[in-house]
């Protein structure tokens, strides 16, 4: 089979046999699990179908047809050129297909570009390695676990080649990597775009990928991100599938370098092929246990508590609503995490990130913690909903900034903050989100407890952290509880540092 590489996101294929083709198609097939899951209880949901049979006799089947072509796809498409496959999917197709391959697009030269500041230490064996290697290659993705310093590789990957776009997957990293390159290359050469800001222009252009992903073709701005050279994405795996195509096979479609860096770049709605097709074959792997041996990542302890559920005999056939009353929602949990964050501030002066999934859980904490303590949230929770919940608006910056200060001794944060976000002041995390997700548990708890406090800014104003110590929970007798925290147990053991299980006797 011959394949040919004719633009940075198309691959034609020709001169296959049936046998060939056969084999390509299989392989190029992928169901959006995620989708799978809502087209099924969409086809439950009877009391919805017979609402819509009485009021609106279309909309249930619009949905459950829209769900539907939704739910499957493939690598494999057809233009007016023939038939073509995302070229980063070449190196994972399978073995019996003999690949000639062709790459007929044209790289250009990189123009470097001077430093404003140096880094405050020089890099790491590991950034440097994935370095060489990405320049060597040009189309490729490299994990790094978190902690390590992806922000500095992929500062000095942009300085070195200029021209290039660097996508982020939410506001609070975009904004970190616009303070930073600021900082290390000077507003001269930055521009950004994304947040409610926009400044085109610039060799070096920092991007939220949602706000790519709407930019119209033929606009100023589709035209400027085009013509780029590079582009890397941070962090990019946790992006929705359609906005992961839509933002590199759409506005960044023609550019050819193409670089990807994360912790884990896996994905846990089925649409894994999607994400190897877009960042490419990885070049490069360093973990956390690597991490912490060679020094560069803060040393590990995990503490699994039992806890009850204040819900004793709830039961329904849905894991989400079982995880929302069991552990999102469980008082005694609220109660524990509180009385335990108290404690390790009013007996030994240390600090503890508590991560949660929900606001509602940030107010049953609120409620309980004595502490000087703040928190963060995606801000898309409309204000009279937070007035009843007796929260507020928050400056995710500027509180996280005053935690890592010493100023609050306790950080409640969402999932805006389990990815991306620097955490140097936590002795402890407190693990409240739960889930079986590697992804969410080794970028969530292990990823934000691991940064080295004696090599920051903050060491001064903080007790000394030999050992983070990450807290997780047991929601006693609730089968499925048991069943994530197993999977969460796998990832924490992963990083080579003990996990001790603390039993409690109940009453």
């Amino acid at each position: 089979m011959k394949i040919v590489k004719n633009t940075a996101t198309k691959a034609y294929i020709s001169d296959y046999t049936a046998e060939e083709y056969a084999v390509l198609e299989k392989a190029c097939k992928y169901t959006n699990s995620s989708v799978a899951f809502q087209l099924r209880k969409h086809l439950k949901n009877s009391r919805f179908k017979h609402w819509c049979l009485n009021n609106d006799s279309n909309k249930w089947e619009k949905q459950k047809e829209d769900l539907e072509k939704e739910k499957d796809h493939s690598l494999l498409k057809q233009d007016d050129k023939g038939t073509y496959i995302y070229p980063g999917y070449i190196p994972y197709l399978p073995k019996k297909i003999e690949v000639d391959f062709e790459d007929n697009v044209s790289y250009p030269n990189f123009k470097m570009l001077p430093w404003r500041n140096k880094f405050p230490h020089e890099l790491y064996t590991c950034q440097t390695d994935t370095i060489d290697l990405m320049l060597e290659n040009k189309h490729c993705h490299a994990e790094l676990a978190t902690g390590i310093g992806k922000t500095i590789t992929i500062t000095t990957l942009a300085q070195m080649t200029g021209n290039t776009i660097i996508v982020t997957p939410g506001k609070d990293l975009f904004n970190d990597l616009v303070k930073n390159f600021k900082h290390y290359l000077g507003e001269k050469y930055v521009g950004y775009y994304g947040d409610g800001k926009k400044k085109l222009g610039k060799p070096i252009t920092i991007c939220i990928a949602k706000s790519l992903s709407m930019i119209k073709p033929g606009t100023d701005a589709w035209k400027f991100f085009n013509s780029a050279n590079v582009v890397i994405g941070d962090e990019c795996h946790t992006l929705a599938a359609k906005t992961l195509e839509a933002t590199f096979h759409g506005v960044l479609a023609n550019i050819p370098y193409r670089w990807f860096l994360s912790g884990t770049a896996i994905r846990g709605d089925g649409t894994g092929k999607l994400l190897k097709a877009i960042i490419g074959p990885m070049i490069y792997s360093f973990n956390t246990k690597q991490g912490i041996e060679a020094g560069i990542l803060n040393p590990l302890e995990f503490r699994i508590v039992d806890v009850l559920t204040d819900k004793p005999g709830y039961y329904k056939d849905d894991p989400i609503t079982m995880k929302r009353q069991h552990l999102l929602r469980n008082k005694n949990a609220a109660d524990f995490y509180a009385k335990l964050a108290n404690s390790l501030w009013e007996s030994k002066q240390e600090q503890t990130l508590i991560l949660v999934e929900e606001i509602e859980q940030i107010a049953e904490l609120a409620k309980r913690i004595r502490v000087p303590f703040t928190y963060a949230h995606g801000n898309t929770t409309k204000k009279e909903e937070l007035e009843k919940l007796n929260l507020k608006k928050t400056d995710n910056i500027s509180n996280i900034e005053a935690f890592n200060r010493g100023e609050y001794k306790v950080f409640i944060g969402t999932n805006c903050v389990s990815t991306g976000t620097n955490f140097f002041s936590n002795h402890h995390t407190l693990n409240w989100q739960g889930g079986s997700s590697e992804t969410s548990t080794k970028q969530g708890p292990i990823g934000r407890s691991v940064r080295l406090l004696h090599k920051s800014e903050y060491a001064e104003f903080i007790k000394e952290k030999p050992t983070t110590t990450v807290w997780d929970i047991n929601i006693v007798a609730i089968e499925s509880m048991e069943r994530s925290l197993a999977k969460r147990i796998e990832f924490y053991k992963e990083t080579g540092e003990p996990v001790k299980i603390i039993k409690r006797k109940f009453a």
